[in-house]
């Protein structure tokens, strides 16, 4: 489809919902100290039409949403200043609400390929780079879901 500018449009339109659909939607919270990429990140999820997501911008804060919220499925930066994303996971485990909560970390400092050669895996904890497509994340995101609604 042409976009008003002639640009052929090259993300899908924005789903619209009623709001008794908004309960089927996966709750997902992200975590990254990087504004921008926190809003990309947002709308490209929720512009899928499966997600409702909820951001913060310290891992600090975080913690307190995800106590709060109860979301299905944790995004987390790794380098971030203070409570960085090894210490989220770190609360996350210690917390008995949250330490069931699929957690999926995030990088600008790793590859695609680099996440590929290792499995998708980075220090035993299920890794994105940042450069990858929305698709390549919500696959992710999808088999994480699946994993530990398995268990």
């Amino acid at each position: 489809m042409l976009h008003q500018h002639g640009f052929r449009r090259t993300t899908p339109a924005p789903q619209r919902h009623r709001l008794d659909d908004m309960d089927d939607l996966v709750r997902v919270l992200v975590i990254d100290d990087d504004h921008d990429a926190l809003a990309l990140l947002k709308t490209r999820l929720e512009n899928t039409g499966r997600f409702r997501v909820t951001t913060a911008d310290t891992g600090e804060s975080g913690i307190d949403l995800a106590r709060d919220l109860e979301p299905d499925l944790i995004v987390c930066d790794i380098y971030m200043p203070g409570m960085g994303g090894a210490d989220v996971a770190a609360a996350l485990a210690a917390d008995d609400a949250l330490r069931d909560v699929p957690l999926l970390f995030l990088s600008a400092l790793v590859k695609p390929d680099d996440v590929r050669a290792h499995g998708g895996r980075i220090g035993g904890w299920p890794m994105a780079s940042k450069e990858e497509s929305i698709h390549s994340i919500v696959r992710r995101i999808d088999g994480l879901l699946h994993r530990s609604r398995g268990r």
